[in-house]
């Protein structure tokens, strides 16, 4: 376990995580990981991987989502029911192709909302700011619509499922 912010939930490192399958009532049809950087952004050959502090800044915030479950179309999907979550931003109608859209809920400001088909937490929008000593930086990531599933370890300190 890494602990170089002692405020932060403490994430397992990959090698020791072990996959998490029901929730709170919620059966997973796919095994809960925590989310990492590599899972957003693979390493690519010849690319200079970022700093190791941003690593560890877009680590420490993604270490509240599950690792995205992605299908062949490229659609992300809720960890939960296996719906898909990319609706196109905004809509809370069904239509042809997503018939279980997110319910966004626009209260928030944060773009939080539930799957549309088992009413599993998600987060929609993402702002990754530096850690201390570097607040005065610009964000490091900005997600506009992207949704990630909470992971059951944060819905039970956010109290997101009661």
């Amino acid at each position: 376990m890494s602990n170089k912010y002692p405020l932060a939930p403490k994430i397992p490192t990959l090698a020791e995580e072990t996959p998490i399958r029901s929730h709170n009532g919620f059966v997973f049809s796919n095994p809960a990981y925590h989310a990492r950087h590599d899972d957003l952004w693979p390493p690519k050959a010849g690319v200079q991987p970022p700093d190791q502090w941003i690593r560890d800044s877009v680590d420490l915030y993604l270490g509240n989502f599950c690792r995205p479950v992605v299908s062949i179309a490229k659609e992300v999907r809720c960890v939960a029911c296996n719906a898909d979550l990319t609706a196109p931003y905004g809509t809370d109608q069904k239509w042809a192709m997503h018939s279980t859209p997110l319910k966004i809920d626009y209260q928030s400001g944060s773009h939080e909302a539930r799957c549309g088909g088992c009413g599993y937490p998600v987060r929609c929008k993402h702002i990754i700011s530096p850690p201390p000593p570097r607040p005065m930086l610009p964000p490091l990531v900005k997600l506009d619509f992207f949704p990630l599933c909470y992971h059951p370890s944060a819905t039970d300190r956010k109290g997101l499922l009661q």
